[in-house]
């Protein structure tokens, strides 16, 4: 908020709120939502020895639904009048009004612990006290998008199956779309012969959910980084990208087949790159699987895509083949990984291979190095 001489008015503030929420389940599907709330806000603002007007303490009702429209997706709807006696928008010339407050949206439930909002409002708080307030100055439609975490709900554990505990340990230039377990942290560390090297760790936040901490360094130049086409890394460069995953689908639970969201983030070169990849896994017995995942990359730079395909068979109990290959499709080069796991210790493995991936975290899955390189790469779940 500013001063009539655009000067920024900052105040250390005592707010709250208090309602209400009363539910009629009209069917299986169907909820009718009522809701009288009261907000808490200051009546004033100072400068110095200055005051304007504010908010202000003010009462109201909420009506909305909420529908199943399908399995884990619901549709919601809502409205909140204020009532009074104080107010929950200004315009330009700080003249307070109120304003009802709109939102409409999807629901998507990921598990009992993570759920993903997606919607629109005329609202710009999040909390409780400053959801009913109007975008100061305007009215228009904000689009919003909401992880919600519920640490505290029950996340019954899942019994896995033989391939399932196989490719929850990961692949290396194309992920697996199998989750690790609720409370797991598995982490692994890969090196090869050209001083690439990469350190990641992931922890699962449910079973259907983790999150994911990385850092690396390449040592070799790309393809495309030496026509200056894409202009990704500087050798021997450190950096961090932090993401998180969420499983949509289980072929265990009667999906066709396992599908997972994955987005990351971090910078370098002084550019910012957003990764965002859809992993798909289907296993074909308790030996062999298959992957197909779309990948995709934004920055400033450049927005490199590329489709990563990949086998995962046991040939004998505990050595596996894994064959990779990534698609280029747009500003990215072919490569492609061959590997060895071997997995004789539950819970660990070690995977022996050579590959011209340029490196195996995100956007680096879609460059080819300028040579081909040899490595270990190293991992286990605790």
């Amino acid at each position: 908020m500013f001063t009539s001489n655009k000067e920024e008015v900052i105040n250390n503030n005592l707010i709250g709120s208090l309602s209400f929420p009363i539910t009629w389940k009209i069917s299986k599907k169907l909820n009718f939502n009522f809701t009288p709330k009261s907000v808490f806000l200051p009546v004033k603002q100072f400068k110095g020895s200055n005051s304007g007007k504010f908010y202000g303490n003010s009462f109201g009702i909420g009506t909305g639904f909420d529908y199943t429209l399908y399995k884990k997706i619901k549709y919601f709807s809502s409205i909140y009048f204020p009532l009074g006696p104080g107010y929950n928008s200004f315009d330009e010339n700080l003249n307070f009004s109120r304003k009802n407050i709109y939102n409409t949206g999807l629901i998507y439930s990921i598990d009992t612990r993570f759920s993903l909002e997606a919607s629109l409002t005329n609202a710009f708080g999040l909390s409780p006290s400053l959801g009913t307030l109007n975008l100061p100055s305007s009215d228009q439609i904000l689009y919003k998008t909401t992880l919600i975490y519920r640490p505290s709900n029950i996340d019954l554990p899942e019994e896995k199956t033989p391939i399932q505990e196989r490719l929850r340990l990961g692949g290396l230039s194309v992920s697996t779309a199998e989750p690790i377990n609720s409370g797991e942290i598995k982490v692994n560390y890969s090196l090869n012969n050209n001083g690439t090297w990469s350190n990641k760790s992931e922890w699962g936040a449910s079973k259907k959910f983790s999150f994911d901490l990385g850092i690396s360094s390449i040592g070799q130049d790309s393809l495309l980084g030496k026509t200056k086409e894409v202009d990704y890394h500087d050798t021997n460069e450190l950096f961090l990208r932090g993401g998180a995953k969420a499983t949509l689908l289980s072929q265990a639970n009667g999906d066709l087949f396992t599908s997972a969201a994955r987005v990351s983030a971090g910078r370098l070169r002084g550019w910012g790159w957003l990764f965002t990849e859809l992993a798909n896994t289907y296993s074909i017995n308790n030996k062999l699987s298959l992957n197909l995942n779309p990948k995709f990359s934004f920055s400033g730079v450049a927005n490199p895509s590329a489709i990563g395909t990949s086998l995962n068979w046991e040939i004998i109990r505990g050595f596996s083949l894994i064959p990779e290959f990534n698609y280029a499709l747009k500003e990215s080069s072919d490569n492609w990984t061959m590997a060895i796991r071997i997995t004789k210790l539950k819970n660990k493995y070690i995977d022996l291979y050579t590959t011209n991936c340029l490196n195996f975290v995100d956007t680096g899955q879609l460059m080819r190095s300028d040579e081909q390189s040899y490595g270990v790469n190293i991992g286990f779940i605790f």
